[in-house]
């Protein structure tokens, strides 16, 4: 690896690193505030829902169903997590600041090495949610690509 390359796995593990830290810390917040309102949060996946309402470049089209600003669309399901959601947006919004179809199997693997450094997951449930990526609808088409990259977390 290259200076070049290494550079450019710093600024991509310090991209993933700050979106799964601000996601957390959102809904940490959002949690707080609720508990001090006297409102119970039943689900993990309503705290992902509130996180990503305060993220930048995200709208709420419908119940638990967002937008991002390149029309990538994101379903947050009921039984996913912070963490769930949090390794979405991270490929959502690499994939807006890359150029079309440009997450290469690499870029995928560093993505998530530095997800399970954060979010201590079992890899049957890291492997739902990158197929669930896969699987997005994007306007712009890319779905056959990306199911040819998860390959190997089928």
């Amino acid at each position: 690896m290259g200076f070049a390359d290494w550079i450019a796995n710093r600024n991509l593990k310090t991209f993933a690193n700050g979106i799964f830290k601000s996601m957390v810390i959102t809904a940490e917040m959002h949690r707080n505030y609720a508990v001090k309102k006297g409102v119970e949060v039943k689900l993990y996946s309503d705290l992902a829902v509130m996180a990503l309402t305060d993220r930048p470049g995200w709208d709420l089209l419908e119940e638990n169903i967002f937008v991002n600003k390149s029309g990538s669309r994101l379903k947050i399901e009921k039984d996913y997590s912070v963490a769930d959601v949090s390794l979405l947006v991270v490929l959502f919004e690499l994939e807006e600041h890359l150029k079309p179809n440009m997450i290469s199997e690499d870029i995928l693997e560093l993505v998530v090495s530095e997800y399970k450094k954060m979010f201590k997951l079992p890899q049957d449930k890291i492997n739902r949610i990158i197929k669930a990526w896969a699987n997005s609808f994007r306007g712009s088409g890319g779905v056959l690509e990306r199911l040819a990259l998860i390959s190997k977390y089928e």
